[in-house]
């Protein structure tokens, strides 16, 4: 699957489970979305993984040693096997496909490639707290955005000016 199908199908998601999008992104209302559960346990290493029922997902996360933002980028990576069709109509693919795949979908569902486009010039301590993410994971996402064609189009014609100028009225 591309990049770009990825961005689409976490856009859509996002968009059908919450409007206007908040800050950081309620994954358990992302979780109700995708029929799936989300418990905490003691998994004693494993950050996290999904135990399927019928068409009802519980992803399970691990509770110790691990801090919210890795817990919010596992759960977000469990939602998106789920929504990638992993677990169903796309389980042949490759299991090192399936996983990059799920890691950049879970970076787009936590930093919408809009809201990054429009807080580009934010320092990453900001933005990584103000999104819920560790400040590794806004390093790598930004890397992963300035790649594509569709940021330097969006920044040349300030598309998503908007979106910045309403939440810094509402305060960041």
């Amino acid at each position: 699957m591309t990049q770009e199908t990825i961005e689409q199908l976490a856009a859509n998601l996002l968009l059908s489970t919450e409007r206007p999008l908040h800050f950081p992104t309620d994954l358990k209302k992302v979780a109700k979305k995708l029929n799936a559960s989300i418990v905490k346990s003691n998994l004693r290493g494993e950050s996290g993984y999904i135990l399927q029922y019928k068409n009802h997902f519980l992803i399970c996360i691990d509770t110790e040693n691990h801090r919210v933002t890795h817990n919010r980028f596992t759960i977000a990576h469990e939602l998106s096997h789920i929504a990638l069709g992993h677990l169903d109509k796309r389980k042949q693919i490759p299991y090192a496909q399936k996983e990059q795949e799920a890691n950049d979908m879970a970076g787009a569902l936590l930093m919408p490639f809009h809201f990054m486009v429009a807080y580009r010039d934010y320092e990453t301590r900001i933005l990584s707290g103000f999104m819920a993410v560790s400040e590794q994971a806004m390093e790598i996402r930004r890397k992963q955005i300035i790649k594509d064609h569709h940021y330097h189009t969006a920044v040349q014609h300030n598309y998503y000016q908007d979106n910045l100028n309403r939440d810094i009225r509402g305060g960041i």
